[in-house]
């Protein structure tokens, strides 16, 4: 009977030594979002909990020590060495409005005059809403937003006496902002994903 207990005690102690070298070989990691995923030594990860998570994309979560976590939508993990940001994170609004308005006896001259100030005013917008994203290249940004598909609306009023006032308006959403973005890639520059 010692020596089934004996057995049976180095067994359990067996046991112990490979669960915590099993755990050793693993982590836990808390997303921004609060979800808990075990990091398996083979760069996968599941969920630590039994709970079901889903990521529309990949994502990074710094370390305390500074390290980032790369985890991967694909149910992969590893370490990287800066934070992963979209280029659509870093866009300031949601939408870009260029403004044009110009009065002129002729109405084809006060539309151009009222469409050149709504492209600028389009393309200043544009810049300020992009300033955050370091891989845009200044100099093509008017060329691309001039490419990018966008709204423009345009009223025109006469009265008598003064002529034609023409009022155009640029509208470029976020999807066209994003365009704006790949267009005016700075290709000298790291990239944003």
């Amino acid at each position: 009977m010692g020596t089934r207990f004996a057995v049976a005690v180095g067994l359990v102690l067996v046991l112990s030594v490979l669960a915590m070298a099993a755990a050793e070989k693993q982590m836990i990691l808390t997303t921004p979002h609060g979800d808990e995923l075990r990091l398996d030594e083979d760069n996968t990860w599941v969920p630590a909990r039994n709970t079901e998570v889903f990521f529309e994309r990949d994502f990074t979560v710094q370390l305390t020590d500074g390290r980032y976590v790369l985890i991967n939508t694909d149910g992969t993990w590893g370490f990287v060495t800066q934070e992963l940001v979209y280029a659509e994170d870093l866009i300031m609004t949601t939408k870009v409005v260029g403004k044009g308005l110009s009065t002129s006896a002729d109405v084809v001259s006060a539309t151009q005059s009222a469409q050149k100030k709504a492209m600028e005013s389009a393309v200043s917008n544009t810049r300020s809403a992009l300033q955050k994203i370091k891989r845009v290249n200044q100099k093509k940004l008017r060329e691309c937003v001039e490419a990018v598909e966008k709204d423009v609306d345009t009223q025109e009023q006469f009265a008598r006496g003064k002529g034609w006032t023409v009022q155009v308006l640029i509208t470029l959403d976020k999807g066209s902002l994003l365009a704006v973005t790949e267009c005016a890639r700075d290709s000298t520059s790291k990239p944003e994903q």
